[in-house]
């Protein structure tokens, strides 16, 4: 700690002296004379850090205009400008949301030669978003040769932010191809994206993505569920679909069935779950089974839940588009899931029949 202090010391003094060696030269008049500039400027180079340093302090203050006064002196006093200084006048920029200033330090950044800087990218990356430009900040993030979490995270959260589902998760899936793993802050811009009841499936697949990372495997995941003594349904539903994403139906049903035993209440995406998982003829009185309960609970108006059967019985075949096709007209509300999955269902009872034919 006395070393740290010592060097603050150090560097402090190497600045003062420097503006006073400065100060010294211009009121003299002696700016002129190439020997003083020299040593003046290499008085500041020495403490480039304390500048640095001086600049990342002003921005947390969210003092911008004094962070960026001392980025102009830094230039003027020919010190040199690296990613650590454009990094932390970006996040000024950003949490300002001056985008003028942002497209200024786009074009010193790329003068500097830290285009291809993955810091400085990210930064960029992050300020045009948090500017709502979030088509400058995908350029931004096609033209870095390293993208690193930080970038992609920046990016699907201002996609997140404009509503823009369909092009957040597909960066996502861009992410995970390229091998970048996914963390909380990658998930929770597009949680917030997962806010109707079609979104249902979606929702199960981040939860389960969720539980996998955290844990490392089902096994671990599980390890973790038993842990917790006070479970909420959505913790109940989390280890549900980690199960179901992992091909573990039955341990799915025991799941669902420990719940009726603790007289835990299951919601529509417990239900729509579960129903998922009696695709198959094996499972076909199980869904018979699931459809009888929603009827006694008197769910059998929820449409994400009328949707979810009408979908099981239409993949289920062997003569259970009937019974599709009642759920459909027991419906009061129909969506277009509800009328895309019979129009699917009656062209495979069609195609059926012309084979038989």
């Amino acid at each position: 700690m006395r070393a740290l202090h010592s060097l603050v010391e150090n560097k402090g003094s190497a600045l003062c002296k420097a503006l006073i060696a400065h100060c010294q030269a211009t009121v003299g008049g002696i700016l002129c004379d190439l020997y003083t500039v020299n040593n003046i400027l290499s008085g500041y180079t020495k403490c480039g850090e304390i500048w640095n340093t001086m600049i990342s302090g002003y921005v947390n203050s969210g003092k911008l205009e004094r962070a960026w006064y001392f980025l102009e002196s830094m230039r003027q006093c020919g010190l040199e400008v690296d990613a650590y200084t454009f990094s932390s006048m970006l996040k000024g920029v950003a949490s300002a949301g001056r985008l003028d200033l942002g497209q200024q330090l786009h074009c010193l950044i790329f003068k500097h030669g830290y285009g291809r800087n993955v810091y400085a990218g990210s930064a960029l990356l992050d300020m045009y978003a948090k500017c709502e430009r979030v088509e400058d900040a995908y350029v931004v993030l096609q033209h870095m040769p390293q993208r690193n979490s930080v970038s992609w995270n920046a990016l699907i959260s201002g996609f997140a932010q404009s509503g823009d589902r369909e092009t957040a998760f597909w960066l996502f899936d861009s992410m995970e191809h390229e091998g970048v793993k996914p963390d909380d802050g990658t998930f929770a811009p597009l949680l917030t994206l997962l806010n109707d009841h079609e979104f249902f499936k979606l929702t199960a697949q981040i939860h389960a993505k969720i539980m996998k990372r955290e844990c490392g495997s089902i096994e671990d995941a599980k390890k973790l569920f038993d842990s917790i003594v006070l479970r909420d349904i959505v913790t109940w539903n989390s280890m549900l679909a980690a199960y179901l994403v992992h091909g573990e139906k039955d341990s799915a049903f025991r799941l669902f069935i420990d719940m009726w035993w603790l007289g835990i209440e299951p919601d529509f995406y417990t239900y729509t779950s579960v129903i998922s998982a009696c695709f198959e003829e094996a499972r076909k009185n199980l869904g018979k089974s699931l459809h009888a309960l929603v009827i006694k609970r008197g769910l059998e108006r929820s449409l994400p839940i009328s949707n979810a059967f009408i979908a099981m019985y239409i993949k289920l075949g062997n003569g259970s588009m009937d019974d599709a096709i009642h759920v459909f007209k027991s419906m009061q509300f129909k969506d277009r899931v509800s009328w895309n999955s019979m129009l699917t269902g009656y062209s495979q009872v069609f195609g059926e029949y012309k084979t038989t034919m």
